[in-house]
């Protein structure tokens, strides 16, 4: 459920709001290991941030403090690996909310949004990868019909046993 978001509004990303929507991402996400291959690609991204979501296929929407015009939550969408838009295939990234704006309901809003966004560019399957860490994130996803992809990985520290780890999820027929 979305709580009351009348002190938000919504933009798309310009060149003068990069700057300080790089440094959201950023923020919220000191404390988790940066070198999971979903944060090494989102940390390779931000140099280049605006560029990237010019790209056919991409959309990228930043929420803002309406009395400040502080970005406090985004989104992007784009296809996936470098996929052609044609293959139909797209990704969610960079969905990110403020530590203190969490629990208000826009990174749901914000997720919905990039559905719809992606139904809208033709994408008919979206994949988000998410870090092992991000238990929060991959319960939204979940709720919103994102269903986790798996993979066997084998740990050093038990050479015998294999154990599930989601690091993307899924969300069929748009």
């Amino acid at each position: 459920m979305v709580k009351d978001l009348s002190n938000v509004t919504f933009v798309p990303l310009t060149i003068e709001k990069e700057g300080a929507v790089c440094s959201l991402i950023r923020r919220n996400l000191v404390g988790f290991d940066e070198h999971e291959s979903v944060l090494v690609s989102t940390f390779r991204r931000l140099k280049h941030l605006h560029e990237t979501y010019l790209q056919e296929g991409c959309q990228f929407w930043v929420a803002c403090e309406l009395s400040s015009g502080k970005p406090i939550a985004c989104a992007g969408l784009g296809p996936f690996h470098g996929l052609p838009l044609s293959e139909g295939v797209g990704e969610i990234r960079d969905l990110v909310v403020d530590d203190s704006m969490r629990g208000r309901g826009l990174g749901r809003y914000l997720l919905d949004q990039a559905v719809v966004g992606a139904k809208t560019l033709g994408y008919r399957r979206l994949y988000l990868e998410t870090s092992k860490s991000m238990v929060v994130a991959q319960k939204l996803f979940e709720s919103r019909g994102f269903r986790p992809v798996t993979e066997k990985s084998r740990f050093l520290t038990t050479p015998n046993s294999v154990e599930e780890v989601p690091c993307y999820f899924l969300l069929e027929n748009l």
